[in-house]
């Protein structure tokens, strides 16, 4: 029985999972070197955010009130129906 014409040939196999090892190789050392970059990146950045002082809490001024804060809500001088 003859080959079907969709089946690769055995040197055309070998070739195809060569190439599929060196993409799986390839995709390794994209992935790792994005992560090392990403890594590094978020390393620099909290740096830069530290040397800035974003990462400390913000400072609320507190506006001094005319009334005190104990006293009860004034009274509606007039009330709409």
């Amino acid at each position: 029985m003859a080959p079907s014409p969709m089946a690769p040939s055995p040197p055309e196999k070998k070739s195809l999972q060569q190439r599929q090892q060196t993409m799986k190789r390839l995709f390794l050392v994209l992935l790792v070197a994005g992560l090392a970059a990403g890594a590094l990146l978020s390393v620099g950045v909290i740096n830069l955010m530290t040397r800035f002082g974003l990462t400390e809490r913000p400072q609320i001024e507190q506006v001094p009130s005319s009334t005190p804060s104990t006293a009860a809500p004034a009274e509606p001088t007039a009330k709409l129906s």
